[in-house]
């Protein structure tokens, strides 16, 4: 409890055959800062992690990046009080595949703008999970910013923030979803099922709740089978009303633009 590592770019697994390492950041006033931190970079081997629990904190000035050119790296925050923090991006997946976020039981994280994939990734993912988890950015979040099969789950009464969603962004690239299940993703701006991408989704369920300015299913020239099923309320018991999945809009909504 309460020690304190400072550098300026630090990683986990650097450059190729680095595999298979761990840190880990526990304790109230436990703290690692940097300017830049890779979990994962410039091809390193799998499964490096970092793990922030118990209270413990991760401050980046700049951006975090899990999973540069590699696969499968992963950061867990976990437990109230626990947090990472970045002032610029979080980015899950850099040219990188099957790489992950877990924001678990009252976790918090931070960023300006968090990108599950960039630079054509594939099959990363965030969850955000458990009461008082929450994810937020002060500008926009991205499930699938340059690549396919990207994963966003929110889900028992955790939070997502931001300002613009989007669930696939770019030409050529598909298959980028979302499911939000007994949980909140809250769009201070607008969303976007589809911007200029095919075969975006979103799936909202068990009382799950999306709210945005506008939103938008399939926007710009090569949008195509993009989806959004809102289904299922959840039943507390005798003395509550069923709670229903809702998709709330404070403007207008286009299926096609």
């Amino acid at each position: 409890d309460g020690a304190t590592i400072s550098g300026v770019v630090d990683s986990i697994g650097q450059i190729s055959g680095a595999a298979g390492n761990t840190a880990l950041v526990t304790g109230t006033g436990s703290s690692w800062r940097n300017s830049f931190l890779y979990v994962g970079n410039v091809g390193a081997g799998a499964s490096n992690r970092l793990v922030i629990a118990a209270g413990g904190g991760v401050f980046s000035a700049n951006s975090c990046t899990i999973g540069s050119y590699c696969n499968s790296n992963s950061v867990l925050v976990t437990g109230a009080g626990s947090r990472l923090t970045n002032s610029q991006s979080l980015i899950v997946g850099y040219s990188g595949r099957g790489n992950e976020l877990i924001i678990s039981n009252g976790a918090v994280v931070t960023a300006g703008t968090t990108y599950v994939e960039q630079n054509n990734g594939l099959q990363n993912r965030v969850v955000v999970t458990g009461s008082g988890s929450v994810l937020t950015n002060k500008v926009d979040f991205y499930v699938g910013q340059m690549g396919s099969s990207n994963l966003l789950m929110v889900s028992d009464r955790g939070r997502l923030v931001n300002g613009t969603g989007y669930i696939g962004s770019q030409t050529m690239h598909r298959a980028n979803a979302a499911v939000v299940s007994l949980a909140t993703w809250s769009n201070r701006s607008d969303l976007h099922v589809g911007y200029n991408a095919a075969a975006s989704q979103l799936l909202v369920t068990n009382a799950g709740q999306v709210i945005a300015n506008n939103s938008f299913v399939g926007y710009g020239n090569y949008s195509s089978n993009n989806l959004v099923v809102v289904s299922d309320s959840v039943d507390f018991g005798p003395v509550a009303p069923p709670v229903p999945s809702l998709w709330t809009n404070r403007g207008e909504l286009f299926l096609g633009y």
